[in-house]
């Protein structure tokens, strides 16, 4: 699943939704959090299907703290 690479590729909504989480201590809850925000709903879609391995996976890949 590809994820979006730069901060310029973000809708506004996206980064009104994941603001509030950034401000916040970094967690794994957090993290998830702003995972989630920035999935599309086609991706929502086949995220709500990965084990938990596959999310620790994309969770590297979206490092945002």
């Amino acid at each position: 699943m590809e994820l979006l690479s730069s901060w310029e590729q973000l809708s506004a909504e996206q980064v009104l939704a994941i603001a509030p989480i950034l401000l916040q201590k970094p967690s794994i809850a957090n993290q998830i959090a702003v995972l989630e925000a920035l999935l599309t709903p086609e991706q929502a879609f086949v995220y709500a299907q990965f084990m938990p391995e596959q999310v620790s996976k994309m969770l590297h890949q979206a490092k945002v703290w």
